[in-house]
């Protein structure tokens, strides 16, 4: 087995459509923004009642690598505006597992945006020996499920009544992506529907023709 610890590195990182970096505090309006958006306090056990010094908190505690490793995004059409975050956690170190979150501004939805940046997060993370990516959604959250399954991650089941959000318990879907699946499936590769058909051919929720 390779030298693995954590945290791995953290880098920025970039390709020609999205752009990766620290959360800063100048960030702090926008993470508010996004955070009190119907969409995600519809899937996400965020605070009804998030207010602006949560956001500073949350920048706060991730600015630097911890237990978890969180990006801000940013597009190369819009530098400099914040368009989501994305997220590793560790869950097992010896086991060289993370789960991986995330969440897209409601402005940059629709355009690819969390499809590009999670692309780059997964070569990050298997070149610095992650061996598997944890992944999972409410059991109706299309939008974070398509992501997924855009990246090539397989459907593993659902974890019944695991989450609870607005007084009520939900199903959760589970993903995952090991290293060998990284391999076989060049990022480039994820979005061409013959592999979108492959990776959902007796899955529950077919990946549906539209990017977010």
């Amino acid at each position: 087995m390779s030298d693995f610890s954590w945290p791995i590195p953290f880098t920025p990182l970039s390709n020609e459509r999205v752009a990766l970096r620290a959360l800063r505090i100048e960030d702090a309006d926008a993470v508010y923004e996004a955070a009190i958006d119907p969409q995600m306090q519809r899937f996400t056990p965020i605070p009804l009642e998030y207010s602006r010094s949560m956001a500073v908190e949350f920048i706060n505690k991730h600015s630097r690598p911890q237990s978890s490793l969180v990006w801000a995004i940013e597009l190369a059409d819009n530098p400099g505006r914040y368009a989501g975050n994305i997220m590793l956690k560790l869950q097992s170190e010896k086991n060289r597992n993370v789960l991986a979150d995330y969440n897209t501004a409601p402005w940059a939805r629709r355009r690819g945006t969390m499809t590009q940046a999670l692309q780059l997060v997964l070569d990050h993370a298997f070149n610095n020996y992650i061996h598997r990516v944890e992944l999972r959604a409410t059991l109706d959250n299309t939008p974070s499920r398509t992501v997924a399954e855009r990246n090539g991650f397989v459907f593993e089941g659902v974890a019944r009544d695991s989450e609870y959000i607005r007084g009520d318990f939900h199903d959760v879907v589970v993903y995952a992506k090991i290293a060998s699946d990284h391999q076989l499936m060049p990022p480039k590769a994820y979005n061409s529907p013959q592999l979108q058909s492959a990776f959902t051919q007796g899955s529950p929720v077919p990946v549906r023709n539209f990017r977010f």
